[in-house]
């Protein structure tokens, strides 16, 4: 048994290693879908079809049907990265805002 130790530690390792990855790819998937929710909602603002206010309540209904939005909600709204990413998107939606 002791010979298969090593083997043991070392696809426990191997396997744990992947774990770190897989949050990050979850958490960057949930960061680019929030920032396509506000650069839709801001596209929308820009062309006239909803207000500042309406926009806002969009987002926040988005988040609270979405719960595992919400940290990356909270890091778009504090970041500058974010906000430069929703105002380059937002006006390459089209005029419809649907591209």
């Amino acid at each position: 048994m002791k010979s298969k130790l090593p083997i043991f530690a070392a696809m426990t390792s191997i396997a744990c290693t992947g774990l770190p990855l897989q949050a990050l790819t979850t958490q960057m998937r949930n960061r680019s879908e929030i920032i396509g929710v506000i650069a839709v909602t801001q596209c929308h603002v820009n062309a006239g079809n909803i207000t500042e206010e309406t926009a806002r309540e969009i987002v926040q209904d988005v988040v609270e049907d979405k719960p595992y939005l919400k940290l990356a909600y909270s890091w778009a709204i504090n970041s500058s990265n974010a906000r430069a990413a929703i105002d380059g998107l937002a006006p390459t939606l089209g005029p419809n805002c649907n591209s």
